[in-house]
């Protein structure tokens, strides 16, 4: 359903989709900065995504960065992640070189 109302939306194929969790966790416990907890699947889809790209080890904080970054929004100075620009084609004209 969340494909066919963004195709709708935007378009067959001019979107990017992130599919991913808030948090890792181990021992039914989540919130601290144990590489387990801050460790998350993250899958990525769409017209910016390189294909066949297979990404491991994204933290949390890295899922806002990699937003931002894809819509052209400056990050503010003091955020913790970093996009994952691992996930997305060379060929993006923001992407660093």
């Amino acid at each position: 359903m969340v494909i066919i109302s963004a195709e709708r939306a935007f378009g067959a194929g001019n979107f990017t989709l992130i599919v991913t969790a808030d948090h890792g966790g181990h021992d039914r416990d989540h919130g601290t900065n144990d590489p387990e907890d801050m460790t998350i699947p993250w899958i990525a889809w769409g017209q910016r995504v390189r294909p066949g790209s297979l990404v491991h080890h994204v933290n949390t904080v890295d899922t806002a960065s990699t937003i931002l970054w894809l819509f052209g929004v400056p990050e503010p100075n003091n955020i913790a992640g970093h996009p994952v620009f691992a996930a997305f084609a060379n060929d993006l004209p923001h992407l660093p070189k």
